[in-house]
């Protein structure tokens, strides 16, 4: 098939195998570019089979649609935003995929990035004890070690950066112990799922996780943006 072949809405979904409301739906979402008119006609060429097999391709992976939205209207490639990753290796536990709130691709995407980066951004990256407890989080899990070193979530990197912006942060030491408390209060998250979906088999117990992860991401956010308003004079303790 070339571009100058000309598909009616019919073809385009025939050759996706999507039904015509769901293409409809797709271009109505910004997921789908519009057709080009031929005279009164609209018509679709390779590029919206191409974008629609994009869509499929990164939905398989577990993109959201409105992360699609999202990177479409960024102009991203949907397929090189996965590129030399694999499959995702995690979920984030909260909402991540409004643009608006200033998010980095990376951290839309799921992607992880360079801890070196992030420390380095949060000042003070060779103190002393920090990388004691950057081996402490590897081995609890919150960061990953690959060829090209250790590896945090985007969404940390993103969060991290921002924290240092407003002045939560002051140092890569001071974000790291936050981390670990955090990181031991969700270990006992952990405990109490792994109770809850104990008598599910292997396969209901991985599809139920990350709705799971969503769940008690929606309840901590709930929890501290409620307390740490409520509690201005928490620096002074």
């Amino acid at each position: 098939m070339t571009d100058e072949q000309r598909l009616t809405l019919e073809e385009l979904a025939g050759a996706v195998g999507m039904t015509t409301r769901n293409v409809r739906a797709y271009q109505t979402r910004g997921l789908l570019q519009p057709p080009r008119r031929a005279g009164r006609t609209s018509v679709y060429t390779e590029e919206h089979v191409e974008r629609l097999r994009q869509v499929q391709r990164a939905r398989a992976r577990g993109a959201s649609l409105q992360l699609l939205r999202t990177l479409i209207a960024e102009g991203r490639d949907l397929d090189g935003v996965w590129e030399g990753r694999g499959r995702p290796t995690r979920r984030q536990m909260v909402d991540i995929s409004d643009a608006a709130l200033g998010h980095t691709p990376a951290c839309l995407a799921h992607l992880d990035v360079p801890l070196d980066g992030v420390l380095e951004q949060l000042g003070d990256a060779d103190a002393a004890g920090v990388r004691p407890a950057v081996r402490a989080l590897l081995d609890a899990g919150v960061f990953s070690r690959r060829g090209d070193g250790v590896r945090a979530p985007g969404a940390y990197g993103c969060a991290a950066a921002v924290l240092r912006e407003q002045g939560v942060l002051d140092s890569a030491l001071a974000g790291l112990r936050l981390t670990q408390v955090m990181a031991d209060a969700a270990d006992a998250v952990a405990v109490a799922v792994a109770g809850a979906v104990r008598s599910l088999d292997a396969d209901a117990r991985r599809a139920a996780a990350p709705r799971l992860g969503e769940f008690a991401g929606a309840v901590v956010a709930e929890v501290v943006t409620a307390r740490v308003p409520a509690t201005e004079d928490w620096r002074s303790r």
